[in-house]
């Protein structure tokens, strides 16, 4: 599988690390669970569109907020708890890129709470906002599994640009060619660009 590239504040990896107890390298994994729920983050008026994730990683529900800037996405906490990097999230390994999970498995709620209150990029999700949150859609899953940007990916299946983010931001739904065209790009994704390129000439 190709991996997304992702990029950081090396100083908010620190940060976080110290604060949670939880890397942005480890926080990656939410991006492949199939079963994340997601919602745009709505908390504070940001110059860019920002996303709250919630999925599994290393056997833990983790929250990371992130935007998607071109090739690269990226912020994060545990669940009840979480942030964002400069730095390719595929670097070799150093201290700030593993999590403290002892310290983390140590925490009490309370704990967790009184962090992820301080933390202004990531902070509780009231019942309203959990209540909004979704399954991450297909397209999105299968455009992440396939490591592509929305324009690599619009450009590889001839799939409009602009169709494609109604998509992933839920202000449309494929419809049932378009789901079936889908599933084709995720059995067998080189099949369907090659078609894309022989109907092309």
């Amino acid at each position: 599988m190709t991996m997304l590239e992702f990029e950081w504040d090396d100083d908010k990896a620190v940060g976080n690390l110290i604060k949670h107890g939880i890397s942005f390298v480890d926080a990656r994994d939410v991006f492949n669970d199939p079963s994340a729920i997601e919602s745009e983050d709505r908390s504070m008026r940001y110059s860019e569109m920002r996303w709250r994730i919630i999925g599994m990683g290393e056997g833990r529900i983790i929250t990371v907020v992130y935007t998607e800037r071109g090739d690269r996405s990226a912020s994060s906490r545990p669940a009840n708890q979480r942030k964002q990097s400069d730095r390719p999230m595929n670097k070799p390994a150093h201290e700030t890129d593993r999590s403290d999970w002892v310290r983390v498995d140590a925490m009490t709620d309370m704990q967790a709470e009184a962090n992820a209150r301080a933390d202004p990029d990531n902070p509780p999700l009231d019942t309203a906002a959990l209540s909004a949150m979704r399954r991450v859609p297909r397209v999105k899953v299968i455009r992440r599994a396939l490591g592509l940007t929305q324009q690599a990916f619009a450009e590889r299946f001839a799939i409009p640009l602009g169709t494609l983010r109604d998509w992933e931001q839920g202000r449309s739904s494929p419809d049932a060619p378009a789901r079936a065209y889908l599933n084709v790009i995720a059995v067998n994704p080189e099949a369907a660009a090659e078609a894309i390129r022989k109907g092309a000439t």
